[in-house]
């Protein structure tokens, strides 16, 4: 799964105007001007229901959350048992039913754009899971009545050609492919395809090891995009059958090319060529015949009898099947590998686009997570659409997409730069063909913009009252900064860290603390024991209002660092920055040289013509 999600997130649709990067269309597609690639911060279903067209999309692929290594016996418990409530943490960051999950349900059965094919299937759902035809839910309930309303908008926002590929694993698969049948319908339904993710491994489980997924293939009309992936030829059956070689070097097996008993004699195929005549006949006319062998397709035994040469270059390969065991995981050490726990390997995402849609199609991914669907639709010259509901993933795919397509910045990557410088310095080059920056920025990427994220200071705000940990991981990665483990909880007062080198051999920390609510100067105070504990030099507070008189003393008081590499030089070792200083382009004050937060992708391997670029 590319991202785990809780359900009870609230829309921020509500967040303000598009962050454009607005990158000219010259790679010489047929892309419509007007168009913009689009990476949204949000609610999905919210996203799905205002800004997704009816019909518009040819090819949907989503990997929706689910905590596989949870305790799955919570999922059948009713809700009024105890010993649900009891085991109600192991979904603690996925899904509980509650007032928010049984509104959804609510509006599942009484929606007029829910299928009574859907209704009927979820109101029965309901009542197998947990005996109950009430309000009482547990988890599963919650994850399904999640998942099926979302369904309902992506089926809707299909194309009559489109497709939907939907990833999961076996815990919730077989109810999920139940929604996926009342939306679609049973000619909908074209594949189960088992990716084995994983080899076989010990384990002490009673049970056989847990190695693949499930992916199910839906399409919403009969008339859909389809073009078969081949696998290759198998190694073992070339060496077998296509044992000779042509003085070229061309690898081919013989075919008999006269009748023989099981097929019977056919009078009108008996004919002598080159001295030799079948009892039975030929298998073809004369003239395919000679025209075989002018093509030098013809092997002659020394018996003077003649066999077709079928060559290995003139066969297709074998059409892909629905048991996938030919693309492992990401390994450790893979160039595309962000460090995202649930990342998939862009040959999966490859595959499945190359299959279901063309050049200039729109692939639209609503749990993007770590952006493999669109790093691949990017690749592929198709449009895309991601969303995401972290702000952690839409930062990081953010950076991906221009570490993978902006090949020639160097060492000093673009996606190193501060977001808002990053998003500023962009605008401006390609508004103005300015790089005020001077990265020596040219790059490959279409036009693309983020939209949802803070634009003012009252986004901010309102951001942080909807979910203050999504404030909280959008103020560090607009500072450059990671996150603790990027996870809620414990945070021992640390939600974010830079480190930096002053000297070659010497590195140091900044820490940082992010307060969205009201402010007072003991937050000063606790800063300093934690950058004493964290042997950090600098302390960074971000806050929404302006620090008091208070705080401003006190931050005074901490005094000053100062840089070996350049002794002219000193930094406040405390430093407040609001949201709207942050959002204007201020930034922390410290050393930028040899800042290296983040993992970058490797370069994507995409062909770009010379005059294509910037």
């Amino acid at each position: 799964m590319e991202a785990g999600h809780c359900s009870r997130r609230r829309d921020l649709s509500r967040l303000g105007p598009v962050s454009t990067l607005v990158v000219a269309d010259t790679l010489g597609n047929n892309m419509s001007k007007d168009w913009r690639n689009k990476l949204y911060f949000g609610d999905n279903l919210g996203i799905l229901r205002n800004h997704v067209e009816s019909e518009s999309v040819d090819l949907v692929y989503l990997d929706p959350p689910f905590n596989s290594k949870a305790d799955y016996n919570v999922l059948f418990k009713n809700a009024s048992g105890e010993d649900n409530a009891a085991q109600a943490h192991a979904f603690k960051d996925t899904w509980e039913w509650d007032e928010a999950a049984a509104e959804a349900f609510h509006e599942l059965m009484v929606s007029p754009a829910i299928p009574t094919n859907l209704k009927n299937l979820m109101e029965a759902l309901k009542v197998f899971l947990t005996g109950d035809t009430g309000k009482k839910g547990n988890s599963m309930m919650a994850y399904l009545t999640m998942m099926a309303l979302r369904l309902v908008e992506l089926h809707r926002v299909l194309k009559p050609t489109g497709s939907l590929y939907l990833h999961c694993d076996p815990t919730a698969s077989h109810y999920i492919k139940l929604i996926l049948d009342s939306l679609f319908g049973f000619r909908g339904y074209q594949n189960e395809i088992t990716w084995q993710r994983t080899s076989a491994h010990n384990t002490t489980s009673r049970r056989f090891g847990a190695v693949a997924d499930i992916i199910f293939f839906y399409t919403k009309g009969n008339d859909y995009t389809f073009l078969p992936p081949r696998s290759g030829h198998d190694p073992e059956y070339v060496k077998d059958f296509y044992r000779h070689t042509d003085t070229d070097g061309r690898q081919y097996r013989l075919h008999q090319i006269e009748r023989n008993e099981a097929l019977g004699l056919r009078q009108n195929l008996v004919y002598e060529y080159k001295g030799y005549t079948p009892s039975l006949g030929w298998m073809m006319e004369r003239q395919k015949l000679e025209s075989l062998d002018q093509e030098g397709k013809l092997y002659w035994s020394k018996t003077g009898r003649p066999q077709r040469k079928i060559y290995l270059d003139e066969v297709d390969e074998p059409v892909v099947g629905c048991i996938w065991d030919d693309i492992p995981p990401i390994q450790a050490q893979a160039s595309e590998r962000l460090g995202y726990p649930t990342q998939k390997p862009e040959a999966l995402l490859e595959r499945i686009i190359r299959a279901s849609s063309n050049e200039d199609d729109v692939i639209l991914d609503p749990f993007c997570g770590c952006g493999t669907t669109i790093a691949v639709a990017e690749k592929l010259n198709r449009r895309w659409i991601g969303i995401d509901v972290t702000y952690v993933a839409v930062d990081l795919m953010e950076r991906r997409l221009i570490d993978q397509f902006t090949p020639n910045v160097g060492v000093q990557t673009l996606a190193n730069i501060t977001v808002q410088k990053r998003r500023h310095a962009l605008k401006t080059y390609f508004a103005k063909g300015e790089d005020e920056l001077n990265l020596g920025l040219r790059t490959g990427l279409k036009p693309f913009e983020v939209i949802g994220v803070p634009q003012t200071a009252d986004d901010a705000r309102f951001l942080f009252q909807n979910d203050p940990y999504q404030f909280e991981w959008w103020a560090i990665a607009m500072l450059g900064a990671q996150g603790k483990e990027y996870k809620k909880g414990a945070d021992q007062g640390i939600d974010g860290i830079i480190t930096f080198t002053d000297t070659p051999t010497e590195y140091h920390r900044a820490v940082i603390s992010v307060k969205g609510g009201k402010l007072n100067a003991t937050m000063l105070r606790d800063l300093k024991g934690v950058m004493q504990r964290e042997k950090a030099v600098i302390g960074i507070l971000v806050t929404n209002d302006p620090p008091t008189g208070p705080m401003k003393t006190e931050a005074a008081s901490a005094g000053r660092w100062n840089s070996k590499l350049h002794a002219e030089r000193s930094y406040p070792c405390i430093q407040i920055l609001t949201a709207e200083e942050i959002l204007a382009g201020k930034d922390a004050d410290l050393p930028r040289w040899g800042l290296d937060t983040f993992k970058k992708a490797g370069l994507v391997k995409k062909t770009i013509k010379q005059d294509e670029l910037f």
